[in-house]
């Protein structure tokens, strides 16, 4: 039985090797690890850019336009704010008093804004954790907040 290594191996090619860690991503918006002499998130930033356009470029078989550009750097920057705002308003309307919703998002801003300034002391790998949990512990409070009220 031939193997995949011997058949690289025939056709003069080193296999892919897929591990976690890895150099090797499938999901070419990961972020992966942090290569050298890149901006950490700035250089995530630019990678994804850089992708998304030559997706972008296949479709019309043309370059893009700078203000095509524009538009899909824009798109990719505000698609968690969009997002956000959306699950926001579909809170919002369920709850009783709008002050305290209102108090609750700009107290939720605030502490986003700190733990983004602590980033650059942690590393942005960690604050996705943190933010993780900050997700987490926010389904599961509201969860049980919305089962208290039916």
């Amino acid at each position: 039985m031939v193997s995949a290594g011997d058949l690289a191996a025939a056709w003069g090619v080193r296999p892919v090797a897929l591990r976690p860690g890895g150099s090797i991503r499938l999901n070419p918006l990961d972020a992966g690890p942090e290569r050298p002499g890149e901006d950490g998130p700035s250089g995530t930033a630019r990678r994804q850019m850089e992708l998304l356009t030559s997706l972008a470029c296949a479709c019309p078989a043309r370059n893009l336009l700078p203000r095509e550009r524009a538009a899909l750097g824009l798109a990719l920057a505000f698609a968690p704010i969009f997002i956000a705002n959306l699950v926001f308003a579909q809170r919002f309307k369920d709850v009783a008093s709008s002050t305290t919703a209102f108090g609750a998002n700009l107290l939720g801003a605030i502490v986003g804004g700190v733990l983004e300034y602590l980033s650059l002391i942690t590393g942005f790998r960690l604050l996705l954790v943190v933010v993780a949990a900050f997700y987490g512990l926010a389904f599961v409070f509201g969860r049980r907040h919305l089962a208290q009220r039916s």
